[in-house]
């Protein structure tokens, strides 16, 4: 009994099973594993991402002390917390080994998550044969593609490949360390927008079950406090991103409203069949994994196979529906990509190099072949496609020149995300930048100074299509707006037209929030 913790907390029950783990390299081999991979990893080039110019914005407005910075580190799924906050320890780092921070964070990102999924093996052999396949994979222009991608989003694929190489963990081991572990990865995947919360929501499911599993063997102990270990970090980061909200923006639940608004108010008939036209672009290393992934449920392994077919189902669903929305899914692509790789691997990972079906081997060995081979002849490179978010817009000195024309030093309001991070303004003397759009707030401004409002177009991209205030000023105009110029490819320029601050006007109220 003295040993019942220790035994809890590196193993499981059993009294014939060794507390130690095999198979544990010494800490100066790993070390030059890292080194080593880091090293091949900084001599293969970076290419720049949109993703990684926004998030940049929004560490430039959080320094500047912008409101716009504030609201959209939390009021954003498509531009999550999670990267956001490793953007800014990144840029400390960077400072110390003279490298930008994007290389840093997507260097150390991709580093990270390829050593956890070696170490997912029990045997050296299987260790070195998942290492092996890295090589293989980088012969396809989509893997390429994502390793290549200077995307910060990579740091979800540490959480989310972490979480998994716990989950088998703890089906192989029983330790309630990996419980812990993973539940506070599945913390740090709330922050990650919606591809971490659905890789959140399904392993912890899976977790949960497993208790259920071995009651019989932690017979006479008491496991409902195991079930609030595993679900507390989730819970608790959950409730942090809705007391931001409620902080920032003054609004519980505006992530929520944010992140449902597009495909709430999209078309059913045109959301199912942009869906199903989605599913068919999916990458074919992604959809090899799902498919051996399915077949491991007819195995011994058919948890942990179940688990990571249903978190590469989600993530594919989800983001086949953003691209039908052509609205930005984070880490979406990279995610599935590098689970894709992962289930592909599963046989390898779960039973070893000759244990195991042989016929799910041979399968997943076949797919394998068939998805790479595909890849290099007909790949349509949907990660590069999906990386352009900032598209074609105005140069800033057109706009102020034109407004300069009439009203001199005149600003220029700039709503959502992308359009503020494209138009940034330090010092705000210009462009005045929110996350939200609100009538009233620009009418309260418009009483004191001259306004323009900035609309971008009507693609998805800024702002949903149906059911939105900027799509209805973007079709029909405002009565207290009026129309300057437009630009190429739907770029409106409105002026606020409002009484001044010496007449009375008791329809403006005061603002609930700036």
């Amino acid at each position: 009994m003295p040993r019942l913790g220790s035994k809890i907390w590196y193993g499981t029950f059993s009294q014939e099973t060794d507390l130690h783990r095999p198979h544990i390299l010494p800490w100066l081999a790993w070390i030059a594993v890292i080194t080593l991979v880091l090293g091949i990893r900084y001599s293969l080039p970076f290419e720049c991402t949109d993703a990684l110019t926004v998030h940049q914005r929004i560490l430039d407005s959080l320094a500047a002390g912008q409101v716009w910075g504030r609201q959209a580190l939390v009021g954003t799924a498509e531009f999550p917390l999670l990267t956001t906050a490793a953007m800014l320890f990144a840029e400390q780092l960077g400072t110390l080994v003279k490298l930008p921070a994007g290389h840093v964070l997507v260097g150390v990102s991709q580093v990270w998550a390829v050593v956890y999924l070696i170490r997912i093996p029990k045997t050296p052999r299987a260790r070195c044969l998942i290492a092996t396949l890295v090589p293989i994979f980088f012969a396809t222009p989509e893997f390429r593609a994502m390793i290549f991608a200077l995307d910060p989003n990579w740091i979800t694929a540490v959480p989310a490949v972490a979480a998994f190489y716990h989950l088998t963990q703890w089906f192989r081991y029983n330790a309630l360390r990996d419980v812990v572990l993973l539940a506070v990865n599945g913390g740090l995947l709330v922050f990650a927008g919606p591809t971490g919360m659905c890789i959140a929501v399904v392993f912890l499911i899976v977790t949960s079950t497993r208790i259920h599993h071995i009651n019989e063997q932690w017979s006479g102990h008491d496991l409902r406090g195991v079930h609030f270990l595993t679900w507390a970090p989730f819970v608790y980061c959950c409730g942090l991103i809705l007391l931001a909200n409620w902080l920032i923006m003054r609004d519980l639940v505006f992530i929520l409203r944010h992140t449902t608004n597009a495909p709430l108010s999209a078309n059913i008939d045109e959301l199912l069949t942009g869906t199903a036209q989605g599913l068919s672009t999916l990458p074919w290393l992604a959809a090899a994994g799902i498919v051996t992934t399915g077949l491991g449920i007819f195995t011994r392994k058919r948890t942990l196979c179940a688990s990571l077919f249903a978190t590469l189902a989600g993530i594919s669903l989800i983001q086949a529906v953003y691209d039908t929305l052509n609205v930005h899914l984070p880490a979406g692509r990279l995610i599935l990509g590098t689970l894709g790789i992962a289930a592909l691997a599963t046989p390898i990972m779960l039973y070893g190099v000759r244990k195991g079906p042989r016929l799910w081997h041979g399968i997943a060995a076949l797919l394998m072949i068939l998805a790479v081979t595909a890849e290099i002849k007909v790949s349509q490179h949907c990660f590069i496609t999906h990386a352009n978010l900032i598209q074609r817009h105005p140069h800033r000195a057109h706009i102020t020149a034109w407004v300069d024309k009439a009203w001199e030093d005149a600003r220029i309001m700039v709503y959502g995300t992308l359009t503020p991070a494209i138009y940034f303004d330090p010092k705000e003397r210009r462009f005045v930048s929110r996350l939200d759009f609100s009538a009233r707030n620009l009418l309260w401004r418009a009483r004191d100074e001259q306004l323009y409002l900035l609309v971008p177009p009507a693609n998805g991209r800024f702002y949903p299509n149906r059911n939105n205030a900027m799509a209805r000023i973007h079709e029909h105009g405002a009565p207290w707006l009026l129309l300057e110029q437009t630009w190429r490819p739907g770029w409106q320029l409105w002026r606020c037209v409002v009484l001044p601050t010496s007449v009375e006007n008791t329809d403006l109220q005061t603002p609930s929030s700036d």
